[in-house]
């Protein structure tokens, strides 16, 4: 339960070091890593600043200003305002270094309202604490209060309905994630009510605090559902497109690594994810193999380069923390272990999200996901 708005303390959204692109990156003034998916009409960003947003669409439109939605999704569980055109989260002053947790999207919109209200109520001088990159959480924040003169304060609403007056088609919608756990099943549900009914080349733009953990999940997920739709489309072409021409394409588009394509790979068996409760998987479920070597090709797509164009790589970060974990003291250890258990569970629901697309997507999404896990219990021991 968030302590009511009167409570709450400002703090800034971005931080030193929040610039996660490589070096020669194209960049996007006001909206931290923002950046494309290769191959596909899925964007990821952190929070921008007000300006960001429209910068944000300005090469979306160009690219798919024909097609008749933009899903532009926040991930965010926890509330953020403007003030003076820059994003500052609400935060609970005895655990000032962590977000605030909501998962009910219109609670969290409805205590945006509020310390919006609130932060105008409390005078010109506007006080906040500055963000900054800490492995722990505890390293997150600095303790010094600061303060600038309070300008004006815009709730995210207000800057959506002005820019839908501008580009109509902009589809806001909030599917709140956690920063330091995989996915609830209801969060892929969203994902996939949103694009079941859309076109391959429906655009979508993700965003979190800093474009980097929740955006790239989201982005993953959103390429599976991308994936379906295209292999619907292509199969739809039989018939008019030669099958040789049609199957080298769906190939070059579609095509798995160590699947339909050899690879030399180079990388041991902990950086491609092999972790006991993944084998496990692949041993009890056959269609996990594909599944697995489907999620794999799309994270390092989403990777930074030089796989991708992203800027993390959310299967590998789970080796990166073990090796961090063997040099840590106790209570560093703690933290680490819970961290590497989420991002194997992550991990472990994409495989299995994929394997959910694979074999419910053709028919029409006829079973959610949560029904797909009830059915398939085991799965969630």
């Amino acid at each position: 339960m968030a302590p009511p708005a009167a409570e709450l303390k400002a703090m800034t959204d971005a931080f030193d070091g929040i610039d996660r692109l490589a070096e020669g990156a194209p960049r996007t003034e006001g909206a931290p890593n923002f950046r494309r998916l290769p191959g596909f009409p899925l964007f990821g960003t952190g929070q921008t600043s007000v300006e960001g947003f429209e910068k944000c669409l300005e090469p979306v439109l160009k690219k798919y200003g024909d097609e008749k939605h933009i899903f532009w999704v926040n991930l965010r569980q926890e509330p953020v305002v403007y003030v003076n055109g820059k994003p500052f989260t609400a935060r609970d002053p005895a655990k000032i270094n962590f977000h605030l947790e909501i998962k009910n999207p219109e609670e969290c919109t409805a205590l945006e309202n509020d310390f919006a209200e609130e932060v105008r109520k409390r005078g010109e001088d506007f006080k906040f604490y500055k963000d900054q990159f800490g492995e722990h959480p505890e390293e997150r924040a600095s303790n010094e209060e600061l303060s600038e003169k309070l300008a004006g304060v815009t709730t995210l609403n207000e800057i959506y309905a002005a820019i839908k007056d501008k580009v109509p088609k902009l589809e806001p919608i909030r599917i709140p994630m956690n920063q330091e756990q995989a996915p609830e099943e209801a969060n892929f549900d969203q994902i996939v009510a949103m694009l079941k009914d859309t076109t391959a080349s429906c655009p979508v733009i993700f965003n979190c605090q800093a474009g980097i953990s929740r955006t790239t999940t989201a982005i993953v997920c959103g390429a599976l559902v991308k994936e379906l739709q295209l292999t619907r489309e292509l199969d739809r072409m039989r018939g008019i497109v030669p099958d040789d021409i049609l199957d080298a394409l769906k190939k070059k588009k579609l095509g798995l690594p160590g699947i339909d394509i050899e690879v030399q790979e180079d990388r041991n068996a902990m950086q491609m994810g092999e972790f006991e409760v993944i084998k496990e998987l692949l041993a009890a479920y056959p269609a996990a193999k594909i599944a697995k070597a489907q999620v794999d090709k799309l994270i390092d797509l989403a990777a930074p380069p030089p796989r991708g164009t992203g800027v993390e790589n959310i299967r590998e970060c789970i080796i990166e923390s073990k090796m961090s974990f063997d040099v840590s003291s106790d209570d560093w250890q703690a933290y680490l272990k819970a961290k590497i258990m989420n991002n194997i569970e992550r991990y472990f629901y994409l495989i299995v999200f994929a394997m959910y697309i694979r074999e419910v997507g053709p028919k029409g999404f006829p079973q959610t996901f949560k029904q797909y896990m009830d059915e398939n219990s085991g799965l969630r021991t």
